[in-house]
């Protein structure tokens, strides 16, 4: 029995000893890199799909929902933003949208791909990812934990 309990010792020390290194970067998806979620928001009154993709790591892509006019999306996992911002952070937007022919009738699908910068972090912090499509239908991102109505929103808002 005494041998048991020196033998689950030993393991639990080592089990300690591994978490105390890993642990700390389950928050980091490497490199510097912590995962956000990905949401929408469209302030066009087309229907709306996007898939956003970083332009260094091809794996590191999410989204795919369809929005319809004026409307935000769900809750999309995960994308890596780098920890710190730094100038020149830039993701490709693949997005699709359908022109409304009439309130329940969509037009042809419209295919477009736009390489985007990532602003400034709000508080410094690298917070959701918010794929913004404007009224003009041209199309930005956004890094905020802050959502399109609130008053910390960063990005642009409908109407003003």
């Amino acid at each position: 029995m005494k041998l048991i309990t020196q033998r689950v010792l030993r393991g639990s020390r080592s089990l300690l000893l591994t978490g105390l290194f890993v642990l700390p970067a389950t928050g980091l998806c490497g490199n510097g890199t912590v995962p956000v979620s990905i949401h929408e928001v469209n302030y066009s009154g087309d229907d709306f799909s996007y898939v956003v993709e970083d332009l260094l790591d091809s794996t590191n892509k999410g989204g795919g929902e369809s929005i319809g006019p004026y409307e935000t999306g769900g809750t999309m996992c995960c994308y890596s933003l780098p920890q710190t911002w730094r100038p020149g952070i830039q993701i490709k937007v693949q997005a699709v949208h359908s022109a409304r022919l009439s309130p329940d009738k969509a037009g042809p699908d419209i295919a477009e791909t736009k390489i985007v910068e990532v602003p400034e972090y709000v508080d410094g912090k690298a917070g959701e990812l918010w794929v913004v499509r404007a009224v003009d239908g041209s199309l930005s991102v956004v890094s905020s934990d802050f959502r399109p109505d609130h008053a910390k929103w960063p990005g642009a808002v409908f109407g003003v």
